[in-house]
């Protein structure tokens, strides 16, 4: 491995300096461990901190894949069905789990920040309406994995992000994950900044299941080598198995390659 990572200390450098960013971190699973975890740059700059190892990172649209082994899960155990539409009223048929992770499910590509001192103010319900029947195309939606959290959230009783830390983050030794607006984890976190280097307040998100996440680096390679060891087979191999989003190009988000099994 080292071999293959000759120059990694030079080019994370010139990709800070070129891109101004702040921090960046870098890791690699084998396995069932962690085999290379390093850090670059500041994680705070105000007080100067490094970035190290440790450092927590807000995951952003890679918490769609925490979200959708969620709903493998309970589709697993028998707490919903992965083709029945989900609840509520829609233009057309209901969109179904299967193709809310596929983002097929026909919600419009919404995104909802705010930074600021509270909750956002509008609620997103509003923007809940299918753009055309669910299943007819590909769409990016936040808010189709914002539905999925509902779901999950539903079947199981439970808050999403202790669903999350008690059925993922806690049997893969995921020790940095946490979900919610600011990390309220024990690990240093890294501060969000603008491109011309302002930190960012706290993000209140209207779709937190597509957007809440935070982890270490490390705990993003880990999760992606051993989430599978949770799943059935069937769900294991399926998850791979998604729709192309056309003739010309495969899928392309983190969400969209956790596909659900047939059943």
């Amino acid at each position: 491995m080292s071999d293959g990572l000759a120059g990694l200390d030079e080019f994370c450098a010139r990709a800070l300096a070129d891109h101004g960013c702040a921090s960046v971190s870098v890791a690699v699973a084998e396995r069932d461990e962690v085999v290379l975890a390093r850090a670059y740059g500041t994680a705070s700059v105000a007080d100067r901190r490094p970035a190290t190892p440790e450092t927590v990172y807000g995951l952003a649209s890679v918490t769609k894949a925490f979200t959708a082994t969620a709903v493998c899960l309970a589709a697993d155990e028998g707490l919903l069905d992965l083709d029945a539409p989900i609840p509520g009223s829609f233009r057309w048929t209901a969109p179904t789990p299967r193709q809310l992770l596929r983002h097929r499910g026909d919600l419009p590509a919404f995104y909802s920040f705010h930074y600021g001192n509270g909750p956002l103010p509008v609620g997103i319900d509003r923007y809940r309406t299918l753009v055309r029947e669910p299943g007819t195309d590909f769409e990016y939606a936040n808010l189709g994995y914002h539905e999925l959290g509902r779901v999950v959230e539903a079947v199981t009783g439970r808050d999403l992000g202790d669903h999350l830390r008690e059925r993922i983050a806690e049997p893969l030794g995921l020790r940095g994950f946490a979900y919610g607006p600011a990390y309220d984890g024990p690990a240093p976190v890294a501060r969000r900044y603008s491109a011309d280097g302002r930190a960012y307040a706290t993000c209140f998100s209207g779709h937190p299941a597509a957007t809440a996440g935070w982890a270490t680096a490390g705990d993003v390679a880990l999760f992606a080598r051993t989430a599978s060891r949770l799943l059935k087979p069937a769900t294991v191999a399926a998850m791979h198995d998604a729709v192309p989003i056309s003739e010309h190009l495969g899928t392309g988000s983190a969400g969209s390659h956790r596909a659900a099994p047939d059943r």
